[in-house]
């Protein structure tokens, strides 16, 4: 069987990793370098890289619907959020199907950080009065670690489809080519590690 669509998605993961291992290699380099122009940096590639795995996690969650749902079954899914696609709708196709919570919560502040950025608010002061607060952004090392994670959920997502069901996870995993991403596992190692409460 060909597909149309796994160049797509091929193209999408080439374009994330690219980008994963140039905030890497500025991480690697500056992190210990505290001044506004590297923050000013480090924000911008993190702005770039959560509105980057928020599209190829909607282009997968798509992919995974496509593979499983029949026409009329996903003009009633399509309008769905990001965060139901993944965590609802497999239960359609998926016996029992479940999503850790710790990854519903990264991929919840993956959503909500992409929300900040695509909808932008500034913050505006008039006569030394705060009239509108704007989008809150995280500190240096709180916005590193939760990049880190966020980087891992496409793969955290395949793995949680393959371990509810081998079959699907693996044709999942074959058109998607999210396996690409392997890489990522040895750039961020600490995105492994579970949270601590």
């Amino acid at each position: 069987m060909s597909s149309g669509f796994s160049a797509y998605h091929s193209v999408l993961a080439s374009a994330l990793l690219r980008r994963i291992e140039a905030y890497h290699a500025l991480w690697r380099t500056e992190h210990d370098r505290i001044d506004g122009q590297l923050y000013e940096v480090m924000t911008g590639e993190r702005m770039i890289l959560a509105v980057l795995v928020c599209t190829y996690l909607e282009a997968l969650g798509n992919l995974l619907l496509a593979l499983n749902l029949d026409t009329n079954s996903i003009k009633k899914v399509k309008s769905l959020s990001l965060i139901e696609k993944w965590s609802q709708v497999p239960s359609q196709f998926i016996l029992d199907y479940r999503l850790e919570k710790e990854v519903l919560d990264d991929l919840k502040s993956l959503v909500r950080r992409r929300n900040d950025i695509v909808h932008m608010q500034p913050e505006v002061s008039l006569n030394g009065k705060k009239v509108h607060r704007g989008n809150p952004f995280m500190t240096s090392g709180e916005d590193h670690a939760i990049t880190a994670r966020w980087l891992m959920l496409p793969l955290r997502l395949a793995d949680n489809i393959q371990h509810q069901s081998h079959d699907l996870g693996f044709r999942f995993r074959f058109y998607s080519r999210v396996d690409q991403l392997k890489a990522v596992v040895e750039l961020f190692p600490e995105a492994l590690t579970p949270r601590q409460p």
